[in-house]
């Protein structure tokens, strides 16, 4: 008898763990994407903690900022909000107010045509723009220009980061029809000290024809570096490499040697998911994923390990994105989270029931966890 209840007490608890197990999405740093799909949730940002502070962006009339752009830093020591669109880095104190524009567009020294990342050193008040070919001009916070360093590589640089004792950079090689992605520590004259190699596969195309990698500033010189060729994300910082999380596709996942093919990701786009953005902080993953040809959102709690938010949103840069109440016609999705407070610009609905990107419905949106 006493094995009898032994044993049917062990199915029971089986059977607990397996339908906890079944809720969960996160586990021992690991995501588990057909967790995350299959969740049915759209709790309120208000469910979840946070409180809605919305504020206007003011700007001078000589002072124009587009629909796509959005917040990359949060400056805790210089209490400034910094967000870009492609060609300038705009600075707003924590009000919403405009502060200083950096960065010069033309052909002349200290100019250049586009932004492709940038990243803010707090410290020494410096923000670091890679302008494309391992070239990084160094401006103050007020627009000063500072610096111009040259990284030297062989490789193809796609992103070109500021580290304490130097810089770090995502690298592809093609060299005998293989692509090699590697992170390249640099030191402050540009030299290369260090190579990481993450990943190395045949190819058929040049390194610019394959995904980019997910680059978030997530701290002062610390960065988070999701890879879509080993679906993991990376913690960078002047004291290593390490890895941060793993991303588990499961039935989502693409054939690794399908991961370069985009004729077969253009005929099986139900057959997997792709990264779109992601953000680790403290408390909460924040993904923003594609399934077909639409766009979703989902937010998975640590704490519980459970998705507590997925659904289709709208573009999530034009003021599209997670609703964050019912009540509100404001969109958003987290541009930057600075200790588990989310940071975006969005735009207001006009009488035509569209977002447009324009000065006089520019809002910096902050959404506060009261848990802290």
């Amino acid at each position: 008898m006493k094995n009898y209840i032994f044993t049917i007490s062990v199915i029971i608890l089986l059977c607990f763990g397996s339908c906890k197990d079944n809720e969960v999405a996160y586990f021992n740093r690991t995501i588990l994407l057909e967790k995350v799909v299959s969740t049915d949730s759209n709790e309120s940002f208000s469910d979840m903690g946070y409180q809605v502070e919305k504020r206007m962006l003011i700007f001078p009339d000589s002072i124009f900022i587009s629909g796509n752009s959005h917040v990359v830093f949060v400056s805790q020591v210089d209490s400034s909000i910094f967000a870009t669109d492609g060609k300038y880095i705009f600075r707003f104190d924590k009000e919403g107010k405009f502060r200083n524009r950096i960065g010069i567009l033309g052909h002349g020294p200290m100019e250049y045509q586009n932004i492709f990342n940038s990243s803010f050193d707090t410290n020494e008040e410096n923000v670091y723009l890679h302008v494309g070919n391992g070239k990084i001009y160094v401006f103050s916070f007020d627009g000063l220009p500072v610096d111009v360093v040259e990284l030297e590589s062989d490789g193809y640089i796609g992103g070109a980061y500021r580290l304490k004792d130097g810089f770090w950079a995502e690298t592809l090689s093609y060299e005998n029809g293989k692509n090699t992605i590697s992170i390249i520590i640099f030191n402050n004259n540009g030299k290369k000290r260090d190579e990481i190699i993450l990943a190395s596969f045949d190819a058929g195309h040049s390194p610019d024809y394959y995904p980019y990698p997910i680059v978030n500033q997530q701290g002062n010189l610390v960065y988070d570096y999701y890879s879509p060729y080993t679906s993991q994300l990376y913690n960078i910082s002047s004291e290593g490499i390490k890895n941060a999380l793993t991303v588990k596709g499961g039935k989502f996942s693409i054939e690794g040697d399908k991961i370069n093919d985009m004729d077969y990701k253009t005929d099986n786009r139900n057959r997997f998911v792709e990264i779109l953005d992601i953000h680790n902080s403290e408390d909460a993953v924040y993904l923003l994923y594609t399934i077909g040809r639409k766009v979703y959102a989902g937010i998975l709690d640590k704490t519980s390990g459970k998705c507590v938010f997925n659904g289709h949103i709208n573009n999530p840069v034009r003021g599209g994105g997670i609703q964050i109440s019912e009540n509100s016609d404001i969109k958003t999705w987290p541009h930057c989270i600075w200790r588990n407070n989310i940071y975006s610009i969005s735009y207001e609905q006009c009488n035509g029931g569209s977002n447009s990107g324009t000065n006089e419905n520019a809002l910096l949106l902050i959404l506060k966890n009261n848990k802290q």
